[in-house]
């Protein structure tokens, strides 16, 4: 955890963290909202995830209060 809040400080103000939706990226996202609550979370969505990854960062989404920012490129 301290190292997380150390690496976003050194940000100041411009941090941000990406994403994927696979099962250990929970952990990252929950440190790194620990760290800074309104984090930017940038997940670039290609738009052919399972369904399952569209649940699973749904429910992340709800569970650690994601200040998400979904980006399906054209």
């Amino acid at each position: 955890m301290e190292l997380t809040r150390w690496a976003i400080e050194q940000a100041a103000g411009k941090a941000i963290v990406t994403t994927n939706f696979r099962p250990y990226e929970a952990v990252i996202l929950h440190l790194a909202t620990q760290a800074q609550a309104d984090i930017p979370v940038l997940w670039v969505d290609h738009g052919t995830n399972l369904p399952e990854t569209y649940r699973f960062a749904e429910k992340s989404r709800a569970q650690l209060s994601l200040n998400l920012r979904p980006y399906l490129p054209s």
